[in-house]
């Protein structure tokens, strides 16, 4: 069969993917979080909270975050796609479990199908926010291995192009301008003379394994998670 896997890591201000291919999402608050992910099934419509709860003795990066909000959902996506393919596909194929601990800070989201793919899927997104401009290289503590397997890819909100079934004129930083603060919009070389910036880094680490699958396949799920933040 087929392997793939992904390692990104994010900023808000640069925003960086790290992209690693080895064999294997959290944001500002659980409310962003929530939103991208409602947006990515098409809405709210077939989602199932199984839990929301505070957490604690849980270690998250190598225990420098052990408390916070756990939350455990599915997403039944049948009601998302096309007659013919709920017909086909295997049972639990069309059900996304989706387990998130909120440290803000720091937040690590599971994604995975267990009903279908098992351990064959599964999508970690580890975020982790900074007061600074995107300049740190390993703040999410990767050994030497995983860094030199990993790929950084910069993500400027203001400047990279958007999708256009993504965009949203009224909530594009370019053209952006905050009535509390006064700050926006940002243009050209924003980074270097906002104060303050926040950079969101974000891990996302991708197992996907298919026999039916070629190896041309494997960094789909890379490329959509990229678009979602």
């Amino acid at each position: 069969g087929s392997h793939g896997s992904s390692n990104v890591d994010s900023s808000v201000s640069t925003r960086r993917y790290d992209r690693q291919c080895i064999r294997h999402r959290s944001t500002v608050s659980s409310g962003i979080n929530a939103e991208a992910s409602k947006n990515e099934t098409g809405g709210g419509e077939g989602v199932e909270v199984l839990k929301n709860e505070p957490y604690d003795n849980v270690p998250l990066l190598n225990g420098k975050f052990c408390k916070g909000q756990y939350t455990y959902k599915i997403y039944h996506l049948a009601s998302k796609v096309p007659g013919w393919i709920k017909m086909i596909a295997p049972t639990g194929a069309l059900e996304i479990h989706e387990e998130a601990w909120n440290a803000y800070p720091y937040c690590k989201t599971v994604l995975s199908n267990p009903g279908y793919m098992k351990d064959n899927f599964y999508i970690v997104i580890e975020t982790y926010h900074l007061a600074d401009k995107g300049q740190q290289e390993n703040v999410h503590e990767l050994d030497k291995k995983k860094l030199k397997e990993r790929t950084v890819v910069p993500i400027d909100i203001a400047n990279d192009s958007v999708n256009a079934a993504d965009f949203k004129k009224d909530e594009d930083p370019a053209n952006f301008v905050s009535e509390k603060t006064g700050r926006g919009p940002l243009k050209g070389d924003w980074i270097s003379s906002a104060d303050p910036v926040m950079t969101c880094y974000k891990l996302v680490t991708i197992q996907f394994k298919c026999g039916a699958c070629r190896q041309g396949g494997d960094l789909h799920p890379l490329h959509a998670e990229e678009a979602l933040h």
